[in-house]
């Protein structure tokens, strides 16, 4: 139980770093300015949590499950940036999540 709780807060704080990153990303004045903002610092070091995260998780789950676990990034990240920085929830994000989500209940069937 322990494994599959760090196995999704992997995939929770994956999703949390792309925002931070999404949000780093932002037009700024000179380009350098992309890559040392708190945003984007804040998501790389996130990404070091996840690695963490992700070696302990998969000690104890097999490797087929926490893939399937880590799929849901995507649904994650797209949950994220609606909420967080207000990006448009289109009928093609729909679809790719509907199908990510269909994917993993067909694969582990």
């Amino acid at each position: 139980m322990m494994y599959l709780l760090f196995a999704v807060f992997a995939v929770i704080l994956t999703g949390i770093s792309q925002v931070l990153l999404k949000i780093g990303s932002r037009r700024h004045e000179r380009q350098f300015q992309i890559y040392y903002n708190p945003a984007t610092i804040g998501g790389y070091l996130l990404f070091l949590l996840v690695v963490l995260c992700s070696l302990v998780a998969l000690q104890g789950l097999e490797l087929k499950l926490y893939y399937a676990i880590a799929s849901f990034n995507y649904a994650i990240v797209v949950m994220l940036s609606v909420l967080l920085i207000q990006e448009r929830l289109t009928w093609q994000k729909v679809a790719a999540i509907s199908l990510i989500t269909l994917g993993i209940f067909i694969f582990n069937s």
